[in-house]
């Protein structure tokens, strides 16, 4: 006697398995899903290792990259959907957050200096949420999900093999160096190499803890042995710490789960506490041998120059400054960058003689990415961010607790949000959120944790009509081949911007004035395209050209040189008191000691243009 086909296994099952679907629950897999997972992974793959000759900004290739490749995702996903007869779309509840963080942006516009930068980043930020509903899809089954995960680890075997041969001195740097601060990898900084392979390194641990194969394991294990080795050589501290916090949420996690009687995976909880124990042994040392090379300075003094403290302290306290002048809306999304300069030196003049007198380090994020959104969007972003803690917290709890099935599932839960923990730490002391590469494996570990891979609680199921989806469809692909056009007017206006900057060093300004032109039309954020153009317009002689261009520039690249050529220039022009109060802001910030000097030229300079009739200096300060 055969078996009915109906019902399924989900009216067969205990209440209690309800929440957690075998792969037979759902439609059969086709050509379009496995299509779909194999581009989702070598997507995954390829941002991490992206790295262009004709690039030099990283970070600009692996969005490009991303950005290019998500219109083609978006449309084998749709064809996935579309060869589903109910048309079902999962929309999980922490999408709520991410559209007050949308809203948030919008009303950032306000008081935004720059607004197509704002325009920019709301963008990026949405095909992202675009990416983890793509992925959320994806994810399944476990098959699925150990595909993208594998991905993840593979590029950072491979990021981590080219640091290693730079350590070594094997593979050759610009600079010759050897040791920590030789690796660039495909990242072009270890601080962000660090950041991935710290993400990537618990939900990695899946192919040790729950693969069939011993071979599988073993080759599991040497990798993830590998990429924390390359973490340890990376020479952060950061990173450890960022580990240290995953492993205690991962044990405490842990023991509740067996609190609550439910089956805990072997192994997951002695790796927790591995990692725990080599993260503070890291650490322990590092300031160790620090206070060992200068015993007149204290452990925590160390750890707190090895984090450059005072640097990060001064670009926090220019954050809340911004927060404070901006409480409701924010100074604008993306706008950091643009208004650190004249801030810091308002926090540095409110400060007086303080340690951050001596700090001359140049930043354009916060170095904390919960201080930057709560600056650059105000009330809104800092309501969004909690709104995302708050739900993510929940939906990791109801699935957790939920989990009677097989011990699985409590593992993808806890090795999953233990790299979103280490993504959400690390972002206290640097900006993984404006780093490509660990945004990408961010978003996929978190698309995996609200998948059904890990129960149905917290999303909701929709069905829609064929007319519905196919105009949802057309909206996302639309967004994403909108965002594929910027990336690569984004690519050719750099590119065009080096040719430019090269023709002004070999002395053409008037080829590199055309050249420059063309960069900034194609770029919808110029940026330091205008700070070159407004260069070779001075040279050319177009002085007030050469004028509104540097002006310009100070709200879109306000680097030290443009606020001393902009003052100089004005001043020239007859606008002395925008002259003076560019170059007041320039000596506040504590510039190099070559540009003080030449800022002290100028400043001399405008005050003999403002009062004609007053003697020159004697003895002017060269």
């Amino acid at each position: 006697m055969s078996l009915p086909r109906y019902p399924s296994y989900t009216a067969l099952a205990m209440p209690e398995d309800r929440d957690f679907p075998q792969p037979a629950i759902d439609r059969p897999r086709r050509g379009t899903d496995r299509a779909l997972s194999v581009a989702l992974a070598l997507t995954v793959l390829a941002v991490p290792l992206a790295i262009w000759d004709g690039v030099i900004d990283y970070n600009l290739g692996k969005t490009a990259v991303f950005l290019v490749l998500l219109p083609f995702l978006t449309v084998l996903w749709g064809l996935t959907v579309s060869t589903n007869g109910r048309r079902t779309i999962r929309l999980p509840w922490i999408l709520i957050p991410f559209a007050l963080f949308a809203l948030a942006a919008l009303l950032s516009l306000v008081h935004a200096v720059n607004r197509p930068e704002v325009v920019q980043a709301l963008l990026i930020s949405l095909l992202f949420v675009q990416l983890m509903m793509i992925a959320l899809h994806v994810g399944r089954t476990e098959r699925d999900a150990q595909l993208l995960v594998g991905s993840l680890l593979l590029a950072g075997t491979v990021a981590g093999a080219i640091a290693l041969l730079q350590y070594t001195g094997i593979l050759g740097t610009r600079l010759g160096q050897t040791g920590p601060s030789a690796i660039t990898s495909t990242f072009g900084n270890r601080n962000y190499l660090g950041s991935f392979l710290a993400c990537v390194f618990f939900p990695s641990a899946v192919f040790v803890l729950q693969s069939g194969s011993a071979i599988r394991r073993v080759t599991a294990a040497v990798l993830l042995a590998f990429v924390l080795v390359i973490v340890i050589l990376i020479d952060q501290m950061a990173t450890p710490f960022a580990l240290l916090a995953a492993s205690g949420v991962g044990i405490a996690l842990a023991l509740l789960t067996r609190a609550k009687r439910r089956r805990l995976p072997k192994g997951l909880l002695p790796l927790f506490l591995f990692v725990a124990v080599v993260a503070t042994i890291v650490i322990a040392v590092r300031i160790g041998l620090r206070t060992k090379a200068d015993q007149d300075r204290s452990a925590l003094q160390h750890l707190l120059e090895e984090n450059s403290i005072d640097s990060r302290l001064l670009f926090w306290s220019v954050g809340w400054e911004m927060l404070a002048d901006h409480p409701i809306t924010g100074i604008g999304f993306g706008n950091y960058r643009m208004l650190y300069t004249s801030y810091e030196a308002a926090v540095r003049s409110s400060r007086g003689s303080h340690s951050s007198s001596e700090v001359r380090t140049r930043t354009e994020v916060a170095h904390n990415d919960y201080i930057q959104v709560a600056a650059e969007l105000g009330m809104g972003g800092i309501l969004a961010m909690l709104a995302f803690l708050a739900v993510l917290v929940w939906s990791i709890w109801i699935r957790l607790m939920a989990s009677r099935g097989p011990p699985s599932y409590t593992t993808w839960i806890l090795l999953l949000t233990a790299g979103i923990v280490v993504f959400l730490a690390h972002a206290l002391v640097s900006f993984p959120v404006h780093l490509p590469s660990s945004a990408l494996a961010a978003t996929v570990l978190l698309a995996l944790l609200l998948s059904p891979l890990t129960g149905e609680r917290g999303v909701s199921r929709v069905v829609v009509s064929r007319r519905q989806w196919q105009a949802i469809l057309v909206g996302m692909v639309l967004l994403a081949s909108v965002g594929a056009v910027l990336a690569v007017g984004e690519v050719a206006g750099h590119a065009l911007m080096q040719r430019g900057a090269a023709q002004l060093s070999s002395g053409d300004p008037y080829a590199a004035r055309e050249t420059l032109t063309r960069s900034v039309r194609m770029r919808f954020c110029p940026r330091c395209s205008v700070y070159y153009l407004a260069t070779a317009q001075a040279q050319s002689e177009l002085y007030d050209e050469a004028l509104i261009s540097f002006e310009r520039c100070l709200h879109c690249c306000p680097a030290d040189r443009a606020y001393l050529f902009y003052a100089d220039l004005a001043a020239q022009l007859g606008e002395i008191e925008a002259a003076r109060e560019a170059i007041d802001t320039l000596l506040a910030t504590v510039p190099s000691d070559d540009l003080r000097i030449r800022a002290e030229v100028v400043r001399k300079q405008i005050d003999r243009l403002a009062d004609p009739e007053s003697p020159p200096s004697s003895s002017p300060d060269n």
